[in-house]
């Protein structure tokens, strides 16, 4: 088990209101009901965010890949960030 962390944020009022409006009806007021909901949100921005990235580089990839084959040249290494991909 991991250990948890208080945290304190600022936060649009109406914001906060809608969230815990649709979490309370989720959660069910179940004893912790609001720090679940926060890290489920957190977690599901997380892989939003890994997914959007790999989307990218994969897009750019495939990209290069239509460039080399369209004007016949040798694809060299695709550097997107710190990640380099050979083909």
């Amino acid at each position: 088990m991991t250990k948890n962390k208080r945290v304190t944020i600022t936060i649009n009022n109406d914001l906060d209101l809608h969230f815990r409006k649709l979490a309370s009806s989720k959660m069910l007021f179940e004893t912790g009901w609001y720090s679940k909901a926060v890290e489920e949100a957190m977690e599901l921005w997380i892989e939003n965010e890994s997914s959007f990235k790999f989307f990218i580089f994969f897009y750019f990839f495939l990209i290069r890949l239509a460039v080399a084959k369209i004007y016949g040249s040798k694809l060299n290494d695709l550097q997107i960030g710190n990640k380099i991909v050979t083909a």
